[in-house]
C-alpha cells in the first residue's frame, strides 16, 4: 500500500505541470488509442494479440514525460482485461483504495512504462510516464 501511495504522489507530482497543457477530447475506440500514445513512451507491446474493442469518449493530457486519460462511464473492467492483455497482471492491485475504488500498477521494468490505472465515481484514470527503473 505504501509502494502505491508514493507512486500516485510520483505520478501527480510529475503531471502537475501538465495542467497548463491543452486537454484533447477523443471518442471511439480506446485500445488503439492508448496503444499507439503509450507506445510513443515506450510501452513494451505484445506483438499478435487481438485486443478488445474499447468504444468511450476520454480526455488526454500530454508532457513529455507522460500522459493522463480520464475515461468517461463505468468502462473499468473492460479497460483493465485489456491493460492485463496488453502488459500482464499488474505488480499491484487493490479491489478497493482508501477511496473505495479498484486500482492498479504495472511497473516501469515490466511494462515499459509505469502505469496507474484508477477508477473513480466517474469512470476512471490512467496515468502513463516513461519508464523510470525507481518506480515500485
Amino acid at each position: 500500500m505504501e509502494r502505491v501511495k508514493k507512486t500516485v504522489a510520483y505520478a501527480i507530482a510529475s503531471l502537475l505541470f501538465a495542467s497548463c497543457s491543452k486537454t484533447e477530447k477523443h471518442s471511439g475506440d480506446f485500445a488503439p488509442f492508448f496503444m499507439e500514445k503509450a507506445a510513443k513512451y515506450g510501452a513494451k507491446l505484445k506483438d499478435g494479440v487481438s485486443y478488445p474493442r474499447i468504444e468511450a469518449t476520454w480526455t488526454v493530457v500530454s508532457d513529455q514525460d507522460g500522459f493522463q486519460v480520464r475515461v468517461m462511464g463505468d468502462h473499468f473492467r473492460e479497460i483493465d482485461t485489456f491493460l492485463v492483455m496488453v502488459f500482464g497482471n499488474p505488480k499491484s492491485s487493490e479491489e478497493k483504495n482508501s477511496d473505495g475504488y479498484p486500482h492498479q500498477v504495472w511497473r516501469a521494468d515490466d511494462a515499459g512504462v509505469a502505469i496507474q490505472c484508477i477508477g473513480r465515481a466517474d469512470g476512471l484514470e490512467i496515468i502513463c510516464l516513461k519508464g523510470r527503473s525507481s518506480l515500485p
